[in-house]
This record gives structure tokens, sequence and C-alpha cells, in this order.
């Protein structure tokens, strides 16, 4: 259908073999670069003459309604470009018969509409395609547009928003219900519960129950639909319980977000919880989210509708169960409108409605994180923040034009040097199965020049004091808010912290948003903050790494291998950060014959390892040998060995010493095994920075070559 009558560009077709050319993805959902999808690009809409720069693609006219059990809207869309702002469905209602507005296809007099965003998504898939689907009804005539907006403040580059597969199909999505005919696939317990929930379209009550339902008490233009919800009324005793049970759920390869709108009207409402059971045991059921009067996180009694939401995570097939109870008879009716799923974790909502440790979208507190302590009228680097000019938006979407708030780590706050560290700090908590963490992370400075700014880590502090660091993520420039996860191992009386750490003094910032925590052991998200055990940046001291000196009479650190700070050695930036005063380890002798080895934790049986540092040489010293050894089986194997004659020509005084990479494979072993660092001076030195192992990569050269141990 035409869209110049909203004041709006089209969309158009394309194809995957001619996505650099005019724009879309590479290849369409089925993976084809011949097939087919719609697509539209910000660069059409920069250059727009028409009065919005945005673009719709609209289906045709629907004259009938939707009905009461309504239609589900199945597609992929894929996302890509700092210029994109967000991708919407719109609900356009007209208000006059659709042939009044067109003759034969082209539009002939004004034109009025209702226009309902249903649906809207604002991060960008990198090109992929995913799934989405949501359920609507429109009391009449209807259009849905395809919408998407771009953002001006990257007028410069590129970026589109595709789409293909578009399906609609009669009655709602999956488990999906919006509650104006019926329960849908949601069913009554008739077994272990007290009373039925009932669908109503109003209250007849007063001072209990929704005057409308959730989409209507949004928008009064839209036609009032229904909802469902308990009467507390008599027969109803206190404590009476009424159960709601979806059908049965398939396993999830990915999280589920489970959403849906509560109204608590009422000085007498009782409790609400979600409750999970795996399909192979039905009768046992576990609590994963709940609303009590008591607990102080909504205002309960007004006639007001909440959004609300929980992670959901099964290896089983499982059923969900909502379980309303009743508080004062009469006097509090609960009410559930609009339940949808969407693919991926979610922070409970509201805050405290999940017992867990660290769900978190930071709108209304922290959750239980700890904030340092603030001294009054200084920077801080580490506080919560709404949108700024110095500051992105949040993360988090929310329907009713919330402030968003978040955690920023800044960068740029003067009272802190390089490598300093601020922390949030989790509750404490125990768990015996695996569970994990999702967030979503922004890294950015505004110097372009500078790649080195700061880094995040996530720590995971056991109960035995020891701290092991699972996640990080550093230097890392990013477009807008990226997905992040790390599983977390069972224990007792453990926290969690997230830890920022500055690089060099520039204007710069690290933000976390939408903190959730499920049960399931998941795989580290991105891939490049994946940890192992002997990754090192020597931030702050030598992690698990060790110190043997085989040719001396004492393992003391302090006698050969020292970790570098303040002023120690002044002729070397750490590479992590390219700071000054430290941050690294190194050996160095004055006319006596050092050796000394750096020696790593165990690393796993069966697992082949690309084993990665950085090392650099200062003083001119013909003996000076640096070598990489695996032990295992109580042997030692030569790997990898250089001297300065391998390396470039020696700066000259006023220069700074330079960082060299090198790369080593450690091929499976059938036994756990380590790998150690010899320094070998007389009037040299030696030092060693930012340690990695990759388990995911399938080339891993010896670098550089002149470094293979058998020129020597």
């Amino acid at each position: 259908m035409n869209t110049t009558i909203f004041g709006v560009i089209p969309w158009m077709t394309g194809k995957g073999d001619g996505a650099y050319f005019i724009g879309g993805p590479p290849v369409d959902n089925s993976g084809s670069a011949a097939g087919g999808y719609a697509f539209t690009s910000t660069t059409d809409m920069f250059m727009a003459t028409s009065f919005h720069k945005k673009s719709w693609m609209l289906t045709g006219f629907v004259t009938n309604s939707t009905g009461a059990t309504g239609r589900c809207l199945s597609f992929a869309y894929a996302m890509d470009g700092l210029s994109l702002s967000s991708f919407k469905i719109v609900l356009i209602s007209y208000k006059q018969d659709p042939e009044e507005i067109y003759e034969n296809g082209t539009f002939t007099g004004p034109i009025q509409t209702q226009n309902t965003v249903i649906w809207t998504q604002r991060d960008l898939t990198g090109g992929k395609w995913k799934p989405a689907k949501l359920t609507f009804t429109a009391p009449g005539a209807y259009s849905i547009a395809f919408a998407a907006e771009p953002n001006f403040q990257y007028e410069r580059n590129r970026g589109y928003v595709a789409v293909d597969d578009i399906k609609f199909t009669d009655g709602p999505c999956g488990n999906e219900c919006l509650f104006d005919s019926n329960t849908c696939s949601w069913e009554n317990d008739e077994g272990s519960d007290d009373f039925n929930w009932s669908i109503g379209r109003s209250s007849s009550k007063r001072g209990t129950g929704p005057s409308r339902d959730q989409a209507s008490s949004l928008d009064v233009a839209i036609t009032t639909g229904g909802y469902a919800f308990i009467d507390s009324g008599y027969p109803r005793r206190t404590g009476d319980t009424a159960r709601l049970v979806s059908s049965v759920l398939n396993t999830t390869s990915k999280p589920l977000c489970i959403k849906f709108w509560l109204n608590m009207h009422g000085g007498g409402v009782g409790d609400i919880r979600l409750l999970y059971a795996s399909d192979n045991n039905p009768n046992v059921t576990q609590e994963i989210w709940k609303l009590w009067k008591d607990d102080g996180t909504t205002s309960f009694g007004t006639d007001s509708w909440y959004p609300c939401q929980q992670t959901v995570s099964s290896d089983d097939l499982f059923r969900l169960t909502f379980e309303a109870s009743v508080g004062f008879p009469g006097a509090g009716d609960i009410a559930l409108d609009t339940i949808t799923f969407a693919e991926g974790s979610c922070p409970s909502v509201p805050p405290g409605s999940n017992t867990g440790w660290g769900d978190c979208n930071f709108l209304h507190g922290t959750c239980g994180w700890e904030l340092p302590h603030k001294d009054t009228g200084s920077c801080s680097m580490l506080e919560r923040v709404a949108e700024s000019a110095y500051d992105p938006p949040g993360h988090t979407w929310n329907d009713l034009d919330i402030v968003d708030m978040y955690i920023k780590f800044d960068l740029g706050c003067y009272i802190n040097q390089a490598r300093d560290k601020a922390v949030l700090k989790s509750k404490l908590f125990t768990i015996d199965a695996p569970q994990c963490m999702s967030f979503w992370v922004f890294m950015t400075t505004t110097l372009a020049t500078q790649t080195k700014f700061g880094a995040l880590s996530v720590v995971l502090n056991t109960g035995a004091g020891k701290k092991n660091i699972i996640w990080r993520l550093q230097n890392e420039q990013q477009a807008g808010w990226t997905y992040a996860q790390v599983p977390v191992a069972p224990g007792t009386g453990m926290t969690v912290t997230i830890e920022g750490t500055k690089g060099p003094n520039l204007i710069g910032m690290i933000g976390v948003d939408d903190i959730a925590v499920y049960t399931s052991d998941c795989q580290v998200e991105p891939p490049q903050a994946r940890v192992e055990n002997a990754d090192c940046t020597f931030d702050d001291g030598f992690c698990q790494y060790t110190i043997r000196n085989p040719d001396q009479g004492t393992d003391a650190p302090t006698s050969n291998w020292r970790f570098a700070y303040g002023d120690t050695l002044n002729v070397l930036r750490d590479h992590t950060f390219e700071a000054d005063f430290g941050g690294f380890v190194f050996i160095d002798s004055v006319n006596t014959d050092l050796k000394s080895q750096l020696r790593s934790p165990k690393l796993s049986k069966n697992v082949t390892y690309c084993f990665t540092f950085y090392y650099a040489s200062f003083y001119s010293d013909s003996g000076a040998v640096l070598s990489v050894f695996r032990y295992v089986n109580e042997r030692s194997e030569l790997l990898w060995r250089a001297n300065q004659a391998i390396i470039p020509a020696r700066p000259a005084e006023d220069q700074q010493v330079k960082w060299y990479y090198g790369q080593i494979a450690l091929e499976d072993q059938a036994t756990e095994f380590e790998v150690y660092i010899e320094g070998q001076v007389r009037v040299g030195g030696w030092a060693i920075d930012d340690i990695k192992l990759f388990t995911d990569v399938t080339e891993c050269e010896l670098r550089p070559p002149a470094a293979s141990p058998v020129r020597f």
C-alpha cells in the first residue's frame, strides 16, 4: 500500500547478492544469497523529501476485525548500522471506511487513523536474522506498518532493517494471550486450587478490579478488551487460590522472557506467583516470580496496570502457572492481561519479584547491588545515571516512559588513575545448580585515536575468599549496547562483582544495564570475553601465576620476576592500557646472572590452546634469553625462545621500549599441565604482559617465526 499519505518513504525489495550495492543483509532468512527480502536503508531516509525522515512498509487494508481471539504476526528481521535508531511494528486502525480513502488504489481524501506501536526493537543484530512474533487485535479495518527510524547522530553512516517470511495466522501466537475472548491456551487448574480465574471487561464493584483492560488503559481511543481476574468476593475466603496453567512449552535452546501486565486494585489484594513445573515431574512446582501485598515493590490499591516480566529457561518440556490468592475477601481483585513471550533473557520486573541474587534493570534502584560511597561534590568512577548530553541512553525499554537509569563506570573521573578499579557488588548468595548471568554492556570513548581505554570484568568471589575472573572485555569500542552472558558455578556464600578498570586519562565510559540471572549452564558471550584460568593482564598482581627460581636458593617473587608499579621501571608503559607506572611483570639484573620462571596454573587436559603474550626487552644484554616451556608429567619441553638478536634494534635512550607479540600452539595433553616463561638476564631485562589463551582458534602458528627453538 502507498505510504505517501503518512508522509514517510516506502521500503524496497532486495537480495543478498546485491546487499553491498544497494543495502540489506548478505543472505535472506533461509541463508540464501539469491533469496529475496524487504528492507529499507537509512541513507534513503536521510535523503527523503517526505515530511518524516522515516520509512514504512504497509500491509494492505484489512476490512474485517481480527475478532476477539486476535491474530498472530510472525516474521524474521535483521538490523545493522550505527545510523539505525529503531524498528517498530505499528497497528493502524482506520476511523472511516477504507473505500472512502482509496479508489482503485489511489489516494482520494483525508485520512483519520489511530496509530499504536505494538512492538519495538532497538538492538542491532549485526545483520543476522532473528525470529519475532506478536499477538494483536483490531476492532475494525486496520493495516500493519513495519516502521524504521534513523539515528541523526550518525547521518554519515549507513544502516538498514530487513524483514523476511512474514506470516499472519488467526488466533494468538503460541501461549500468548490478550484475554479478549477467553483464556486462550491457558486453562484453569481444576484439581489443586480453590476456584477459577474469570474473564472480565470492566469491574462492576467500587474500590477493586480494573476499570479497563491493559491496552485500552494506555490509550482510551482503543476499544476496551478483556482480561483475566480472580473475583475475591463471596464465597471466597482469605488464602483461597486460583491457578491458571499454560499448555506444554518446549525446551529452551535460548531463554525466554515472559511478559505480562497486572492490575492489583483494592486495599485487600492477596499474592500472585508464577510457578514452573517440568513436564517430567508436574506435581513439583518451583516459584520463579512473586508479588505479595507487603513487599513494597509497587503501589497496590490503585487502578493501574503494571508491566511485569521474568526469564524462563528449561531443559525439559514444562508448564507455567499463575497462582493468585485472596487477601481480604471482596476488597482486592487481581487481574492479568497481555501475556507475551520473547526470545532472550530479561531482568525480573518489578524489582524484588524474583528471590534470586542479581536481577536488575536499575530503573528504580540497584536491587541489592552495592555502589561505593561517593563524596559530595566530586566525580565518581561508578554511579547510577540517566541519559544526558554526556551519557548515552540506557538499554531498558519500558512502556510507561520512565526515565531509564543504568550503571556507569566513568573512565574520565579526574580523581582516578590508570588501572584504578570501581566495584559493583552483588548480594551474598548460594546456588546448587549452574546459573547464567546475562547483562548488556556499552563501551565508548570520545577520542577516536585512543584504542586502549578500559576494561570490564565479572569476578566470582567464593566463600573461601578466592577471586576468579570469569568474564572480561577490554578496550572494546562499541556502537551501542552489546549482549553479554557468563556462567556462574554452584557454591555457597558467594558474591559476584562487576569491576570497571580505568585506562589512561580520557573521556570515556562503560555502561552496564539489564542484569538477569536464571538457571542454565550457558556459554560466555561475546566470545572475546571468555577467560581461561591462565589469562593475566597483570593490572595489579600476578593473578594465578607463581615464581620458581631453579638456579637460586629462593622462590621469593621480589628476587627475580617482579610486579611493576609506581616508577619501579619507567622505561616501559604497560601494554594493556599504554599507561605509565607499572601494570606488568619484569625481571632485570645488573651484573648478576639470574634465571627465573613465571609458572602458570594448571591447564586442562584434552584441550588445545593458543597461548599468546606480549614481551619487551630493555637494556643491552647479549646473554639475555626469554623461553617458554610446557611442563607435563614432570618433564619440561622447550616451545619458544628469543634473545635480543631477533628483536629489532634497541631504541635510543629517549625512546619508549616497545612491546612485541608472541604466540605458541599448545596441543592437547592426556593430563593437566603447566606452562612457564623463563627469563634469563645478566645486565638487561625482560617484561611480560597480557597473557591470554584461546581455545576456539583453528590456526596458531609460532610468532615470531624466529622464536622457533630449533634456531638455538
